[in-house]
């Protein structure tokens, strides 16, 4: 069974970290997932990087580009 150390949502059926990171091959694929992992459903740096094996710096720095990535690509709608 995979370790939920990470997990901090109330809800316990929350998305698995199987579910999230289930044939992910690609760094930027990891990357987006882990996003994805912390943003949406809560979990913590460390349970991700637990469940990946890297260190949670990685995991926090995949986290830094990813949202300035997603902030240029949201505000870019609604320029004028």
């Amino acid at each position: 069974m995979v370790s939920l150390r990470g997990y901090e949502k109330l809800n316990k059926l929350a998305t698995s970290p199987i579910q999230i990171f289930s044939d992910t091959q690609r760094k930027g694929e990891r990357d987006r997932r882990s996003y994805t992992a912390h943003v949406d459903h809560g979990y913590t740096l460390k349970g991700i990087a637990d469940y990946l094996g890297i260190h949670y710096s990685t995991v926090s720095k995949a986290l830094k580009k990813r949202g300035k990535e997603r902030k240029s690509t949201s505000y870019s709608r609604f320029k004028t």
